[in-house]
């Protein structure tokens, strides 16, 4: 029976900020208002009133005095199901509504600008759902490329610390090839698992054949199960390649850089 590796989960959590976007259409399948937490802060409560449940949403906050400066967080439990589960029918989340200050609770404006349902439905504003998609096509295209590049070391005699090696050094690549966005987050989540969990299991004696092969099967189970997502991952790259304003990125650049 093949011995369990220690699975490193890295969440590499993104709260950027960056210009506005064109705001959110009525939404019809979530309700989304502004309460009290039981501390008296304020909170986004969000609650899905579709039959669906919601298995990925945007939350966009903006200061009162700048609404052009946004900064936003992304949850999709295709990604990172692990930590994240889909909403179900009438059930809720809440999302912080402001920022501790020292001692201070400034409020800021919060809303919930897309939302994904089980069925690759969506609702909300078009530009939000292009990056939480765009998001997933490229986790699963940063699985595959990870995957063909450990797979290249079984049985070549590649010690540990050359493949962690290659690891970083493909991770400092992509970072110069690609802009600075919010995909960036899904490159470094894979290359930062790879490389936790190559370096947890170094010293349980494990040969490198071994350790790279089990890792492999994690690999490839994580890219079925986004696979199993939807929208599909060829509807999502056909809908991105044809975006009226293909011209213009799918996310924004941090901001200010």
């Amino acid at each position: 029976m093949p011995k369990p590796l220690v699975f490193v989960l890295a969440v590499v959590s993104l709260v950027v900020v960056s210009a506005g976007l064109s705001q959110i259409a009525s939404p019809l399948k979530y309700r989304q208002e502004t309460v009290a937490a039981q501390d008296g802060k304020p909170v986004l409560r969000l609650t899905n009133t579709s039959a669906l449940p919601i298995t990925a949403y945007v939350v966009v906050r903006s200061r009162h005095e700048d609404p052009e400066v946004q900064g936003r967080s992304y949850h999709d439990s295709c990604i990172f199901g692990r930590v994240e589960k889909p909403i179900a029918n009438g059930e809720s989340t809440l999302e912080s509504a402001g920022d501790q200050i020292d001692s201070h609770f400034e409020m800021v404006r919060t809303e919930v600008r897309a939302v994904v349902f089980e069925d690759g439905s969506t609702a909300g504003d078009s530009s939000w759902i292009d990056a939480i998609l765009a998001r997933r096509l490229r986790f699963c295209d940063r699985l595959m490329s990870v995957h063909d590049l450990l797979k290249q070391q079984i049985g070549t005699g590649a010690m540990l610390p050359a493949i962690i090696d290659n690891l970083q050094s493909a991770e400092a690549s992509a970072h110069q090839q690609l802009p600075d966005d919010d995909l960036r987050v899904m490159d470094d989540t894979v290359f930062i698992r790879a490389i936790s969990t190559m370096q947890a299991n170094s010293k349980f004696g494990y040969t490198v054949d071994y350790l790279v092969g089990r890792y492999l099967k994690i690999l490839s189970d994580q890219t079925s199960e986004l696979n199993r997502c939807q929208p599909a991952m060829d509807a999502i790259r056909m809908r991105l390649a044809n975006r009226p304003n293909r011209e213009q990125p799918i996310v924004p650049p941090h901001f200010p850089h």
